[in-house]
Protein backbone atom coordinates (compact mmCIF):
# COMPACT_ATOMS: atom_id res chain seq x y z
CA UNK A 1 0.00 0.00 0.00
CA UNK A 2 1.24 3.51 -0.83
CA UNK A 3 2.01 5.11 2.53
CA UNK A 4 1.50 8.59 1.01
CA UNK A 5 -2.11 7.79 0.31
CA UNK A 6 -3.07 6.28 3.62
CA UNK A 7 -6.24 4.28 3.58
CA UNK A 8 -7.93 3.82 6.91
CA UNK A 9 -10.51 1.09 6.60
CA UNK A 10 -12.92 -0.30 9.11
CA UNK A 11 -13.49 -4.01 8.77
CA UNK A 12 -16.07 -5.77 10.90
CA UNK A 13 -14.76 -9.15 12.01
CA UNK A 14 -15.77 -11.82 14.49
CA UNK A 15 -12.84 -13.51 16.19
CA UNK A 16 -12.51 -16.94 17.78
CA UNK A 17 -9.90 -17.03 20.50
CA UNK A 18 -7.99 -20.31 20.48
CA UNK A 19 -4.49 -20.26 21.93
CA UNK A 20 -2.12 -18.23 24.04
CA UNK A 21 1.57 -17.48 23.48
CA UNK A 22 4.14 -16.72 26.17
CA UNK A 23 7.27 -14.58 26.14
CA UNK A 24 8.08 -11.52 28.25
CA UNK A 25 6.38 -10.42 31.49
CA UNK A 26 3.53 -7.92 31.38
CA UNK A 27 4.47 -4.26 31.30
CA UNK A 28 2.43 -1.65 33.17
CA UNK A 29 2.47 1.68 31.32
CA UNK A 30 1.29 5.00 32.74
CA UNK A 31 -0.81 7.09 30.35
CA UNK A 32 1.69 9.59 29.00
CA UNK A 33 2.67 11.62 25.98
CA UNK A 34 4.95 9.99 23.38
CA UNK A 35 6.81 11.73 20.56
CA UNK A 36 5.54 10.62 17.15
CA UNK A 37 6.21 11.47 13.51
CA UNK A 38 3.99 13.66 11.35
CA UNK A 39 1.11 11.94 9.63
CA UNK A 40 -0.67 8.66 10.36
CA UNK A 41 1.48 5.61 10.95
CA UNK A 42 -1.23 3.08 10.16
CA UNK A 43 -2.53 2.04 6.76
CA UNK A 44 -5.44 -0.05 8.04
CA UNK A 45 -7.49 -0.11 11.23
CA UNK A 46 -9.67 -3.19 11.63
CA UNK A 47 -12.41 -2.80 14.22
CA UNK A 48 -14.39 -5.76 15.52
CA UNK A 49 -16.45 -6.65 18.56
CA UNK A 50 -16.14 -9.35 21.20
CA UNK A 51 -18.81 -10.83 23.44
CA UNK A 52 -16.84 -10.87 26.67
CA UNK A 53 -14.07 -9.00 28.40
CA UNK A 54 -11.96 -12.11 28.96
CA UNK A 55 -12.36 -13.07 25.29
CA UNK A 56 -10.96 -9.69 24.31
CA UNK A 57 -8.01 -9.90 26.70
CA UNK A 58 -7.12 -13.40 25.49
CA UNK A 59 -7.42 -12.18 21.89
CA UNK A 60 -4.76 -9.56 22.54
CA UNK A 61 -2.55 -12.06 24.34
CA UNK A 62 -2.67 -14.64 21.54
CA UNK A 63 -2.14 -12.14 18.72
CA UNK A 64 -5.64 -12.17 17.24
CA UNK A 65 -6.04 -8.56 18.37
CA UNK A 66 -3.64 -5.68 18.91
CA UNK A 67 -5.71 -3.94 21.56
CA UNK A 68 -9.06 -4.04 23.31
CA UNK A 69 -10.82 -0.71 23.70
CA UNK A 70 -12.24 -1.67 27.06
CA UNK A 71 -10.60 -1.17 30.43
CA UNK A 72 -11.05 -3.28 33.53
CA UNK A 73 -9.86 -3.33 37.10
CA UNK A 74 -6.67 -4.75 38.52
CA UNK A 75 -8.64 -7.66 39.97
CA UNK A 76 -9.47 -8.97 36.49
CA UNK A 77 -5.81 -9.20 35.56
CA UNK A 78 -4.49 -10.57 38.83
CA UNK A 79 -6.49 -13.76 38.27
CA UNK A 80 -5.21 -14.37 34.72
CA UNK A 81 -2.58 -17.05 33.97
CA UNK A 82 1.00 -15.86 33.87
CA UNK A 83 1.41 -16.94 30.24
CA UNK A 84 -1.39 -14.54 29.28
CA UNK A 85 0.05 -11.61 31.24
CA UNK A 86 3.47 -12.14 29.68
CA UNK A 87 2.08 -11.23 26.27
CA UNK A 88 0.37 -8.01 27.35
CA UNK A 89 1.32 -4.40 27.77
CA UNK A 90 -1.16 -3.03 30.30
CA UNK A 91 -1.92 0.66 29.93
CA UNK A 92 -3.12 2.20 33.18
CA UNK A 93 -5.55 5.10 33.17
CA UNK A 94 -7.94 6.67 35.72
CA UNK A 95 -10.72 6.25 33.21
CA UNK A 96 -13.66 5.89 35.62
CA UNK A 97 -15.04 7.63 38.68
CA UNK A 98 -17.48 6.39 41.32
CA UNK A 99 -20.18 8.38 43.06
CA UNK A 100 -23.33 7.87 45.08
CA UNK A 101 -26.55 9.60 44.06
CA UNK A 102 -29.38 10.08 46.56
CA UNK A 103 -33.09 10.55 46.07
CA UNK A 104 -33.84 13.80 47.98
CA UNK A 105 -37.61 13.75 47.48
CA UNK A 106 -39.85 15.33 50.12
CA UNK A 107 -43.18 16.67 48.97
CA UNK A 108 -45.66 16.74 51.88
CA UNK A 109 -46.86 20.15 53.13
CA UNK A 110 -49.44 21.52 55.54
CA UNK A 111 -51.50 24.52 54.39
CA UNK A 112 -52.52 26.51 57.49
CA UNK A 113 -54.94 28.65 55.49
CA UNK A 114 -57.07 25.71 54.31
CA UNK A 115 -56.09 23.24 57.07
CA UNK A 116 -55.21 20.54 54.54
CA UNK A 117 -52.12 18.57 53.59
CA UNK A 118 -50.73 19.11 50.08
CA UNK A 119 -48.34 17.24 47.81
CA UNK A 120 -46.19 19.52 45.65
CA UNK A 121 -43.92 18.79 42.71
CA UNK A 122 -40.52 20.37 43.30
CA UNK A 123 -37.87 20.84 45.93
CA UNK A 124 -38.51 24.55 46.51
CA UNK A 125 -42.30 24.54 46.29
CA UNK A 126 -43.92 26.61 49.00
CA UNK A 127 -40.75 28.41 50.07
CA UNK A 128 -42.35 31.79 49.42
CA UNK A 129 -45.79 30.91 50.79
CA UNK A 130 -46.06 31.68 54.52
CA UNK A 131 -49.12 29.43 54.80
CA UNK A 132 -47.24 26.30 53.72
CA UNK A 133 -45.08 24.22 56.05
CA UNK A 134 -42.90 21.42 54.71
CA UNK A 135 -43.02 18.25 56.77
CA UNK A 136 -39.32 17.41 56.54
CA UNK A 137 -38.49 14.04 55.04
CA UNK A 138 -42.05 12.95 54.36
CA UNK A 139 -42.90 11.58 50.93
CA UNK A 140 -46.44 11.17 49.67
CA UNK A 141 -45.85 8.59 46.95
CA UNK A 142 -47.77 8.35 43.70
CA UNK A 143 -49.74 5.49 45.30
CA UNK A 144 -50.76 7.69 48.25
CA UNK A 145 -48.50 6.15 50.89
CA UNK A 146 -46.61 8.31 53.39
CA UNK A 147 -42.98 7.34 54.11
CA UNK A 148 -40.01 9.02 55.73
CA UNK A 149 -37.03 9.58 53.44
CA UNK A 150 -33.90 10.30 55.53
CA UNK A 151 -31.97 11.39 52.44
CA UNK A 152 -34.45 14.20 51.87
CA UNK A 153 -32.61 15.92 54.73
CA UNK A 154 -29.50 17.67 53.47
CA UNK A 155 -27.66 17.05 56.75
CA UNK A 156 -28.13 13.29 56.39
CA UNK A 157 -26.80 13.30 52.83
CA UNK A 158 -23.89 15.49 53.90
CA UNK A 159 -23.13 13.10 56.77
CA UNK A 160 -22.47 10.34 54.23
CA UNK A 161 -19.17 12.07 53.42
CA UNK A 162 -17.98 11.12 56.92
CA UNK A 163 -19.76 7.79 57.30
CA UNK A 164 -17.78 6.16 54.50
CA UNK A 165 -14.04 5.66 54.49
CA UNK A 166 -12.85 6.40 50.98
CA UNK A 167 -9.48 4.98 51.92
CA UNK A 168 -11.10 1.67 52.85
CA UNK A 169 -12.93 1.56 49.52
CA UNK A 170 -9.75 2.24 47.52
CA UNK A 171 -7.44 -0.04 49.48
CA UNK A 172 -9.75 -2.94 50.39
CA UNK A 173 -12.33 -3.03 47.60
CA UNK A 174 -10.21 -1.72 44.72
CA UNK A 175 -7.00 -3.36 45.98
CA UNK A 176 -5.23 -0.01 45.70
CA UNK A 177 -6.40 0.48 42.12
CA UNK A 178 -7.73 3.99 42.55
CA UNK A 179 -7.56 7.32 44.34
CA UNK A 180 -9.83 9.23 46.71
CA UNK A 181 -12.38 11.69 45.32
CA UNK A 182 -14.40 14.31 47.17
CA UNK A 183 -15.72 16.33 44.22
CA UNK A 184 -16.36 15.95 40.49
CA UNK A 185 -12.79 16.77 39.40
CA UNK A 186 -10.57 13.74 39.95
CA UNK A 187 -7.02 13.83 41.31
CA UNK A 188 -5.59 12.80 37.92
CA UNK A 189 -7.46 15.57 36.10
CA UNK A 190 -5.29 18.58 35.15
CA UNK A 191 -7.82 20.92 36.83
CA UNK A 192 -7.48 19.16 40.20
CA UNK A 193 -4.94 21.76 41.35
CA UNK A 194 -7.70 24.39 41.45
CA UNK A 195 -9.85 22.37 43.86
CA UNK A 196 -7.36 20.34 45.91
CA UNK A 197 -7.24 22.70 48.91
CA UNK A 198 -11.05 23.00 49.06
CA UNK A 199 -11.59 19.53 50.53
CA UNK A 200 -9.47 19.82 53.70
CA UNK A 201 -11.03 23.25 54.30
CA UNK A 202 -14.37 21.40 54.54
CA UNK A 203 -12.83 18.82 56.93
CA UNK A 204 -13.20 16.01 54.41
CA UNK A 205 -10.77 13.18 55.14
CA UNK A 206 -9.76 9.89 53.58
CA UNK A 207 -10.82 7.83 56.61
CA UNK A 208 -14.07 9.67 57.28
CA UNK A 209 -15.35 10.25 60.81
CA UNK A 210 -18.11 7.90 61.93
CA UNK A 211 -18.69 9.71 65.24
CA UNK A 212 -19.24 12.96 63.39
CA UNK A 213 -21.57 11.28 60.89
CA UNK A 214 -23.69 9.75 63.67
CA UNK A 215 -23.88 13.09 65.46
CA UNK A 216 -24.99 14.80 62.24
CA UNK A 217 -27.80 12.35 61.50
CA UNK A 218 -29.02 12.29 65.11
CA UNK A 219 -29.27 16.08 65.11
CA UNK A 220 -30.95 16.10 61.69
CA UNK A 221 -33.67 13.71 62.87
CA UNK A 222 -34.16 15.64 66.12
CA UNK A 223 -34.61 18.83 64.11
CA UNK A 224 -37.06 17.13 61.74
CA UNK A 225 -39.06 15.80 64.71
CA UNK A 226 -39.69 19.32 66.00
CA UNK A 227 -41.81 20.01 62.93
CA UNK A 228 -43.24 16.53 62.40
CA UNK A 229 -44.66 16.30 65.95
CA UNK A 230 -46.84 19.37 65.38
CA UNK A 231 -48.75 17.41 62.73
CA UNK A 232 -49.03 14.02 64.39
CA UNK A 233 -45.88 12.42 62.96
CA UNK A 234 -42.69 11.65 64.82
CA UNK A 235 -39.55 9.51 64.66
CA UNK A 236 -38.17 7.40 67.47
CA UNK A 237 -35.80 4.48 68.07
CA UNK A 238 -37.19 1.03 68.79
CA UNK A 239 -34.71 -1.51 70.05
CA UNK A 240 -34.27 -4.71 68.05
CA UNK A 241 -31.83 -7.52 68.72
CA UNK A 242 -31.62 -8.13 64.96
CA UNK A 243 -30.43 -4.60 64.20
CA UNK A 244 -26.65 -4.09 63.86
CA UNK A 245 -27.14 -0.78 65.68
CA UNK A 246 -29.34 -2.37 68.35
CA UNK A 247 -32.32 -0.30 67.16
CA UNK A 248 -34.22 0.78 64.06
CA UNK A 249 -35.69 4.23 63.48
CA UNK A 250 -39.50 4.12 63.39
CA UNK A 251 -41.97 6.56 61.80
CA UNK A 252 -45.14 7.04 63.87
CA UNK A 253 -48.16 8.38 61.94
CA UNK A 254 -51.24 10.31 63.16
CA UNK A 255 -53.47 7.23 62.81
CA UNK A 256 -51.08 5.34 65.15
CA UNK A 257 -49.69 3.27 62.29
CA UNK A 258 -45.95 2.73 62.51
CA UNK A 259 -43.31 1.58 60.05
CA UNK A 260 -39.57 1.04 60.01
CA UNK A 261 -37.60 3.73 58.20
CA UNK A 262 -36.30 1.85 55.16
CA UNK A 263 -34.09 2.93 52.27
CA UNK A 264 -33.73 1.12 48.96
CA UNK A 265 -30.16 0.87 47.70
CA UNK A 266 -29.61 0.01 44.03
CA UNK A 267 -26.25 -1.74 43.81
CA UNK A 268 -24.52 -2.55 40.52
CA UNK A 269 -23.39 -6.16 40.22
CA UNK A 270 -20.99 -6.06 37.25
CA UNK A 271 -17.91 -4.78 39.06
CA UNK A 272 -16.54 -3.79 42.48
CA UNK A 273 -19.44 -1.41 43.01
CA UNK A 274 -21.18 -4.52 44.28
CA UNK A 275 -18.75 -4.72 47.20
CA UNK A 276 -18.84 -0.94 47.60
CA UNK A 277 -22.62 -1.00 47.88
CA UNK A 278 -22.69 -3.69 50.55
CA UNK A 279 -19.94 -1.95 52.51
CA UNK A 280 -21.96 1.30 52.58
CA UNK A 281 -25.27 -0.46 53.28
CA UNK A 282 -23.72 -2.18 56.28
CA UNK A 283 -22.47 1.16 57.61
CA UNK A 284 -25.91 2.75 57.29
CA UNK A 285 -27.54 -0.05 59.26
CA UNK A 286 -24.80 -0.30 61.89
CA UNK A 287 -24.33 3.39 62.65
CA UNK A 288 -27.51 5.14 61.45
CA UNK A 289 -30.02 2.50 62.57
CA UNK A 290 -31.80 2.67 59.21
CA UNK A 291 -32.72 -0.57 57.50
CA UNK A 292 -31.42 -0.99 53.95
CA UNK A 293 -33.16 -2.92 51.20
CA UNK A 294 -30.27 -4.05 48.98
CA UNK A 295 -31.33 -4.33 45.33
CA UNK A 296 -28.58 -5.98 43.28
CA UNK A 297 -29.10 -5.16 39.61
CA UNK A 298 -27.40 -4.75 36.24
CA UNK A 299 -26.79 -1.48 34.41
CA UNK A 300 -30.04 -1.25 32.44
CA UNK A 301 -32.31 -1.94 35.42
CA UNK A 302 -30.50 0.56 37.64
CA UNK A 303 -30.54 3.30 35.03
CA UNK A 304 -34.21 2.77 34.25
CA UNK A 305 -35.23 3.03 37.89
CA UNK A 306 -32.86 5.71 39.18
CA UNK A 307 -32.78 8.14 36.27
CA UNK A 308 -36.08 7.59 34.52
CA UNK A 309 -38.73 7.22 37.20
CA UNK A 310 -40.41 10.00 39.15
CA UNK A 311 -38.49 10.33 42.45
CA UNK A 312 -41.87 10.62 44.20
CA UNK A 313 -42.69 7.05 43.21
CA UNK A 314 -40.06 6.35 45.87
CA UNK A 315 -38.61 3.25 44.25
CA UNK A 316 -35.01 4.04 45.22
CA UNK A 317 -32.92 6.03 47.70
CA UNK A 318 -29.26 5.41 46.79
CA UNK A 319 -27.40 4.18 43.71
CA UNK A 320 -23.75 3.24 43.16
CA UNK A 321 -22.99 5.32 40.07
CA UNK A 322 -20.02 5.01 37.72
CA UNK A 323 -18.78 7.49 35.12
CA UNK A 324 -16.18 7.30 32.39
CA UNK A 325 -13.62 9.84 31.21
CA UNK A 326 -13.40 10.19 27.42
CA UNK A 327 -10.79 12.89 27.05
CA UNK A 328 -8.71 15.28 29.11
CA UNK A 329 -10.27 18.73 28.97
CA UNK A 330 -8.78 21.29 31.34
CA UNK A 331 -11.91 23.36 31.87
CA UNK A 332 -14.55 21.38 33.82
CA UNK A 333 -17.44 23.84 33.97
CA UNK A 334 -19.82 21.62 32.01
CA UNK A 335 -18.85 18.53 34.02
CA UNK A 336 -19.53 20.36 37.29
CA UNK A 337 -22.88 21.55 35.96
CA UNK A 338 -23.75 18.03 34.83
CA UNK A 339 -23.09 16.53 38.24
CA UNK A 340 -24.53 19.27 40.46
CA UNK A 341 -26.83 21.67 38.56
CA UNK A 342 -30.49 20.78 37.92
CA UNK A 343 -30.73 23.12 34.90
CA UNK A 344 -28.34 20.87 32.97
CA UNK A 345 -27.32 17.79 34.91
CA UNK A 346 -28.49 14.29 35.63
CA UNK A 347 -30.17 15.11 38.95
CA UNK A 348 -33.24 13.36 40.39
CA UNK A 349 -36.35 14.29 38.43
CA UNK A 350 -34.43 15.79 35.51
CA UNK A 351 -36.70 14.01 33.02
CA UNK A 352 -39.68 16.14 34.10
CA UNK A 353 -43.29 15.19 34.64
CA UNK A 354 -42.96 14.60 38.38
CA UNK A 355 -41.10 15.76 41.47
CA UNK A 356 -37.83 17.49 40.67
CA UNK A 357 -34.78 18.49 42.69
CA UNK A 358 -34.10 22.23 42.31
CA UNK A 359 -31.19 24.39 43.44
CA UNK A 360 -31.31 27.91 42.06
CA UNK A 361 -27.98 28.96 43.61
CA UNK A 362 -25.96 26.21 41.94
CA UNK A 363 -27.93 26.76 38.74
CA UNK A 364 -27.11 30.48 38.64
CA UNK A 365 -23.40 29.96 39.24
CA UNK A 366 -22.91 27.12 36.76
CA UNK A 367 -25.15 28.58 34.06
CA UNK A 368 -23.18 31.81 34.17
CA UNK A 369 -19.79 30.10 33.98
CA UNK A 370 -20.92 27.74 31.22
CA UNK A 371 -22.14 30.73 29.22
CA UNK A 372 -18.97 32.79 29.75
CA UNK A 373 -20.32 35.16 32.40
CA UNK A 374 -17.14 35.73 34.40
CA UNK A 375 -14.72 38.62 34.66
CA UNK A 376 -11.43 36.79 34.09
CA UNK A 377 -9.73 33.44 34.59
CA UNK A 378 -9.47 33.90 38.35
CA UNK A 379 -13.19 34.61 38.55
CA UNK A 380 -13.85 31.54 36.39
CA UNK A 381 -12.06 29.19 38.80
CA UNK A 382 -13.45 30.91 41.92
CA UNK A 383 -17.00 30.44 40.67
CA UNK A 384 -16.37 26.78 39.93
CA UNK A 385 -14.89 26.30 43.41
CA UNK A 386 -18.01 27.87 44.88
CA UNK A 387 -20.23 25.54 42.84
CA UNK A 388 -18.25 22.48 43.93
CA UNK A 389 -18.41 23.54 47.58
CA UNK A 390 -22.19 23.98 47.36
CA UNK A 391 -22.51 20.66 45.53
CA UNK A 392 -20.60 18.86 48.29
CA UNK A 393 -22.73 20.53 50.96
CA UNK A 394 -25.93 19.54 49.16
CA UNK A 395 -24.57 16.00 48.63
CA UNK A 396 -27.29 14.89 46.26
CA UNK A 397 -24.26 13.34 44.57
CA UNK A 398 -21.29 12.24 46.71
CA UNK A 399 -18.04 11.38 44.95
CA UNK A 400 -16.10 8.41 46.25
CA UNK A 401 -13.13 7.35 44.14
CA UNK A 402 -11.26 7.64 40.89
CA UNK A 403 -10.82 4.15 39.45
CA UNK A 404 -7.57 3.07 37.83
CA UNK A 405 -8.25 0.60 35.08
CA UNK A 406 -6.08 -1.31 32.63
CA UNK A 407 -6.30 -1.62 28.85
CA UNK A 408 -4.67 -4.68 27.22
CA UNK A 409 -2.33 -3.88 24.32
CA UNK A 410 -0.16 -6.19 22.22
CA UNK A 411 3.59 -5.87 22.60
CA UNK A 412 3.86 -5.28 18.86
CA UNK A 413 2.07 -1.92 19.18
CA UNK A 414 4.42 1.06 19.41
CA UNK A 415 4.37 4.85 19.42
CA UNK A 416 1.10 4.91 21.38
CA UNK A 417 -0.09 8.22 22.84
CA UNK A 418 -2.43 7.75 25.81
CA UNK A 419 -4.69 10.35 27.34
CA UNK A 420 -3.77 11.13 30.97
CA UNK A 421 -7.30 10.46 32.23
CA UNK A 422 -9.08 8.32 29.65
CA UNK A 423 -6.18 6.17 28.47
CA UNK A 424 -7.15 4.51 25.19
CA UNK A 425 -10.65 6.02 25.16
CA UNK A 426 -9.44 9.21 23.46
CA UNK A 427 -8.94 9.90 19.76
CA UNK A 428 -5.17 9.87 20.25
CA UNK A 429 -5.11 6.06 20.28
CA UNK A 430 -5.99 5.29 16.66
CA UNK A 431 -4.29 8.43 15.41
CA UNK A 432 -0.85 7.64 16.82
CA UNK A 433 -0.45 3.88 17.29
CA UNK A 434 1.76 1.86 14.95
CA UNK A 435 2.63 -1.79 14.32
CA UNK A 436 5.39 -3.42 12.23
CA UNK A 437 2.96 -4.06 9.33
CA UNK A 438 1.11 -0.74 9.87
CA UNK A 439 -2.13 -2.62 10.46
CA UNK A 440 -3.99 -2.34 13.77
CA UNK A 441 -6.57 -4.89 14.87
CA UNK A 442 -8.87 -3.37 17.50
CA UNK A 443 -11.93 -4.74 19.26
CA UNK A 444 -14.60 -3.25 21.47
CA UNK A 445 -16.87 -5.00 23.92
CA UNK A 446 -20.29 -5.72 22.45
CA UNK A 447 -22.95 -4.26 24.70
CA UNK A 448 -26.68 -4.56 25.04
CA UNK A 449 -28.86 -1.91 26.66
CA UNK A 450 -31.74 -3.75 28.23
CA UNK A 451 -31.44 -6.50 25.61
CA UNK A 452 -32.11 -4.12 22.72
CA UNK A 453 -30.96 -5.71 19.43
CA UNK A 454 -30.31 -2.24 18.01
CA UNK A 455 -27.11 -2.02 20.06
CA UNK A 456 -25.78 -5.29 18.67
CA UNK A 457 -22.91 -5.06 16.22
CA UNK A 458 -25.01 -7.21 13.85
CA UNK A 459 -27.95 -4.82 13.68
CA UNK A 460 -28.49 -2.91 10.39
CA UNK A 461 -28.80 0.24 12.50
CA UNK A 462 -25.79 -0.49 14.67
CA UNK A 463 -23.35 1.50 12.56
CA UNK A 464 -25.45 4.64 12.90
CA UNK A 465 -25.88 4.05 16.61
CA UNK A 466 -22.25 3.07 17.06
CA UNK A 467 -20.83 6.22 15.47
CA UNK A 468 -23.57 8.64 16.51
CA UNK A 469 -24.54 7.97 20.12
CA UNK A 470 -22.38 5.19 21.51
CA UNK A 471 -19.26 5.49 23.61
CA UNK A 472 -17.23 4.04 20.76
CA UNK A 473 -18.23 6.73 18.29
CA UNK A 474 -16.58 9.19 20.66
CA UNK A 475 -13.12 7.78 20.17
CA UNK A 476 -13.27 6.01 16.80
CA UNK A 477 -14.36 9.06 14.81
CA UNK A 478 -11.76 11.46 16.31
CA UNK A 479 -9.12 8.79 15.79
CA UNK A 480 -9.65 8.34 12.06
CA UNK A 481 -11.33 11.60 10.99
CA UNK A 482 -9.90 14.89 9.74
CA UNK A 483 -10.41 16.99 12.86
CA UNK A 484 -10.20 20.75 13.24
CA UNK A 485 -8.54 20.64 16.65
CA UNK A 486 -7.68 18.23 19.43
CA UNK A 487 -6.95 18.35 23.14
CA UNK A 488 -3.47 17.87 24.60
CA UNK A 489 -3.43 14.42 26.24
CA UNK A 490 -1.72 15.67 29.40
CA UNK A 491 -2.60 19.35 29.92
CA UNK A 492 -6.12 19.36 28.48
CA UNK A 493 -5.41 22.51 26.47
CA UNK A 494 -6.57 22.91 22.86
CA UNK A 495 -4.10 21.98 20.11
CA UNK A 496 -4.88 23.49 16.65
CA UNK A 497 -4.98 20.94 13.83
CA UNK A 498 -6.86 22.38 10.85
CA UNK A 499 -6.94 25.94 12.12
CA UNK A 500 -4.99 28.46 14.15
CA UNK A 501 -5.74 31.93 15.50
CA UNK A 502 -4.02 35.28 15.86
CA UNK A 503 -2.50 36.23 19.19
CA UNK A 504 -3.25 38.15 21.26
CA UNK A 505 -7.02 37.79 21.25
CA UNK A 506 -8.70 41.21 21.37
CA UNK A 507 -10.94 41.71 24.43
CA UNK A 508 -13.02 44.60 25.73
CA UNK A 509 -15.89 43.87 28.11
CA UNK A 510 -17.19 44.03 31.67
CA UNK A 511 -19.68 42.21 33.87
CA UNK A 512 -22.50 44.55 34.89
CA UNK A 513 -24.27 44.65 38.27
CA UNK A 514 -26.83 42.11 37.07
CA UNK A 515 -24.08 39.65 36.14
CA UNK A 516 -24.47 40.15 32.39
CA UNK A 517 -21.53 40.15 29.99
CA UNK A 518 -21.34 43.55 28.23
CA UNK A 519 -19.04 43.85 25.23
CA UNK A 520 -17.57 47.08 23.83
CA UNK A 521 -15.98 45.93 20.56
CA UNK A 522 -17.82 47.30 17.52
CA UNK A 523 -19.09 44.75 15.01
CA UNK A 524 -19.26 45.68 11.32
CA UNK A 525 -22.85 46.16 10.23
CA UNK A 526 -22.39 43.84 7.25
CA UNK A 527 -21.03 41.00 9.40
CA UNK A 528 -23.22 37.93 9.26
CA UNK A 529 -24.47 35.66 12.01
CA UNK A 530 -26.33 32.38 11.75
CA UNK A 531 -29.97 32.40 12.84
CA UNK A 532 -30.70 28.84 13.95
CA UNK A 533 -34.46 29.49 14.13
CA UNK A 534 -34.79 30.49 10.47
CA UNK A 535 -31.78 28.50 9.22
CA UNK A 536 -30.29 31.49 7.38
CA UNK A 537 -27.33 33.82 7.68
CA UNK A 538 -28.37 37.38 8.52
CA UNK A 539 -26.49 40.67 8.77
CA UNK A 540 -25.64 41.86 12.26
CA UNK A 541 -26.86 45.40 11.60
CA UNK A 542 -25.91 48.68 13.24
CA UNK A 543 -24.87 49.16 16.85
CA UNK A 544 -23.92 45.55 17.58
CA UNK A 545 -21.02 44.96 19.98
CA UNK A 546 -18.97 41.95 21.05
CA UNK A 547 -16.80 41.06 24.03
CA UNK A 548 -13.93 39.39 22.16
CA UNK A 549 -12.54 39.21 18.64
CA UNK A 550 -10.76 36.11 17.37
CA UNK A 551 -9.26 35.77 13.88
CA UNK A 552 -9.08 32.16 12.70
CA UNK A 553 -6.98 30.80 9.84
CA UNK A 554 -8.17 27.50 8.36
CA UNK A 555 -5.87 25.02 6.65
CA UNK A 556 -7.91 22.78 4.36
Amino acid sequence: MNRKNVLVSIVVLLFLFLSMLGSEPAVFVEAEEVTYSTGPSLDVVEISSVDGLIDGIYGVANGTLDMLLESSSWRVYKDLPQEVLENLTLVKAPSEIWSLVFNPVQNFYYDSETDVFLTLLNATAGFNNPNLTLLPGLVNTSSGEIHFNPFALRAVRYAMNWLISRRCIVESILYGGGALMYGPVGPSHPADKYFRDLYPSMNLTAEGDISRAVEMIEQALIDANETLRRYGYYLYKRFYDTSPAGYWWILHKPNDEEELVNVTFYIRVEDERHEEGFYIANLIEKYFGIRVNRVEEVFSKCVETVYYTDPAKYRWNIYTEGWRYFTTWLYPEWDIAYYYAPWYGLLPGFQGGGWRYINDTIDDITWGVCHSVFANETDFWNKLREAVKLGIQESVRVFVAEIWTLFPVSKRVSNLVCDITSGLWSGWTLRTADTPDHKLKVAHLRRSLGGSPLWSFHSPLSWWIWFSISDYGRYVCPGIGDIIRCVHPRTGEVIPVRYCWDEPIEKNYEIDEQGNLVGYLSVDSDAVVYDSFTDVWVQAGEGVTAATKVVYHFNW
